[in-house]
């Protein structure tokens, strides 16, 4: 969920939808939880947990000194590239865990945007998915390199399962923010073009 960008966007279109996000950064829950108050968002929870396959303590994994770092991983070997600023443990929950005390059961749309941890959502989602046949806006951050087998691996893994449950998939095609067109794709290239990842 991060800090409210989608949440904006829902509220502003239809101001009465439910929303349910799910974040496992404690400073943006508490960010978030006053956007909410502030704005008397009706309808609106947060859920302090990040979503994987299985109920555990994970690691927050932050790039940079900034306190919502949107970068926020929860895969250690997310950016190998890259120094791991920081790391802090964090909650991981599976859905069905989840579903035994909060009404997940219908839903029209799931955002993921979670820095390489798409593939535990769906796969966490499974069920839901199936059930709901829900839209799904999904941000997968580009492999860039033929040699990047694992994040290669799991795009790969996510385009199969959509497959199996009969998913037509498009990329977003935009510039400066504004959308321009979709474009039906049937797998994920391997391209560093971060305007071409959604």
């Amino acid at each position: 969920m991060n800090i409210r960008q989608t949440l904006i966007k829902v509220k502003s279109v239809f101001e009465h939808s439910d929303y349910i996000g799910f974040e496992p950064n404690p400073r943006c829950i508490y960010y978030v939880n006053r956007l909410i108050k502030l704005n008397n968002f009706k309808g609106a929870s947060i859920l302090p947990v990040g979503i994987s396959e299985k109920t555990e303590v994970g690691q927050l994994n932050f790039y940079y000194g900034s306190e919502s770092d949107s970068l926020v991983s929860t895969l250690s070997n997310f950016r190998p590239d890259q120094k791991i600023f920081r790391s802090e443990y964090t909650a991981l929950f599976d859905i069905e865990t989840l579903k035994k005390n909060i009404d997940l059961s219908d839903f029209s749309v799931l955002k993921i945007d979670v820095e390489g941890s798409e593939l535990k959502v769906i796969k966490s989602f499974k069920n839901e998915i199936a059930h709901n046949r829900p839209i799904i806006l999904m941000e997968i951050l580009p492999a860039y390199f033929e040699s990047n087998i694992d994040k290669i691996t799991r795009q790969n893994e996510i385009v199969k399962i959509l497959k199996a449950f009969h998913y037509s998939t498009y990329r977003v095609i935009k510039k400066d923010e504004v959308l321009l067109n979709f474009v039906e794709t049937f797998k994920i290239e391997v391209r560093s073009d971060l305007n071409n990842c959604e």
